[in-house]
């Protein structure tokens, strides 16, 4: 009985300690949404504004959520993602009123921040759609309204101009500031980052073919050998490519011997 009552006044006193914590966090401005639970998988689907994932507008709205974009980029390496809005901002316009219209988009999405895209997030969400018509007319088949096929704004100044990109023939323009394009916002936003074991099994994918002699080779070994010795030993036992790992030093070492013996016409050679 006495165990019982003690466990109770552990309970109720983590209880407190939990209880004052959140209360501190919510008055020095912690959101608990900072991260956005989005993972590879998710390229292309919906996200509401509550920072919840559906494959459609529909399925989200059925769900009883606000969709607000479409997935257009994820870093899992930096732990960064970006979304495009489900339709253009109202009309065209000049680049100075697209800088401060973009961010101004609603609704709000928790955990993330309504911007005009850079070049290199254009760039970025191009390569990651496939191309830029994939990017361009993607947005119907999940509910959004497909993109112009027009010159698109974004945040990047060159010289006197802006960069903005034609979606009629896939190409970068340095257009006049003062002339008119489409505005679609950009909804730039943190991810949960990678597992180090992942990272870790990333490295050693990274390394070349160690049988020809490289200092990037040696580098590639080095890095990864460095990454996985600094995992915990729960993390290295997750590594599924460590034997990758080993047989790599292995076999770049016994390389290295051959050089060293003077048999060079045992082995491949490069001095890139």
């Amino acid at each position: 009985m006495r165990l019982f009552s003690l466990t109770r006044a552990l309970v109720a006193r983590k209880r407190k300690i939990f209880a004052l914590f959140f209360a501190l966090a919510a008055s020095v401005g912690i959101s608990w949404a900072d991260v956005i639970p989005c993972t590879a998988a998710d390229l292309g689907k919906v996200l509401c504004t509550d920072g919840s994932i559906y494959a459609t507008v529909s399925e989200a709205t059925a769900a009883g959520k606000t969709a607000a974009a479409v997935i257009t980029y994820i870093d899992t390496e930096n732990a960064k993602a970006l979304a495009l809005a489900l339709a253009d901002e109202s009309g065209d316009m000049q680049w100075e009123t697209a800088k401060t219209t973009a961010p101004a988009h609603t609704p709000a999405v928790s955990g993330g921040t309504w911007t005009l895209a850079s070049k290199d997030d254009w760039s970025n969400m191009i390569t990651a759609a496939g191309s830029y018509t994939a990017l361009r007319d993607g947005f119907s088949a999940v509910g959004g309204t497909n993109m112009n096929e027009d010159k698109y704004w974004s945040s990047t100044p060159e010289n006197t101009n802006a960069w903005c990109y034609y979606f009629n023939y896939g190409m970068w323009v340095d257009g006049y500031v003062d002339n008119p394009c489409y505005v679609r916002a950009c909804l730039a936003f943190d991810i949960p980052a990678a597992p180090a074991y992942e990272t870790v099994m990333k490295l050693i994918n990274e390394i070349p073919n160690p049988a020809v002699l490289t200092a990037e080779c040696k580098a590639k070994i080095d890095e990864a050998r460095a990454a996985y010795d600094a995992l915990s030993d729960g993390d290295k036992a997750l590594v599924t490519n460590s034997e990758t790992l080993t047989n790599a030093e292995a076999a770049f070492e016994n390389v290295m011997n051959i050089w060293l013996s003077g048999d060079c016409d045992a082995i491949l050679w490069k001095d890139t």
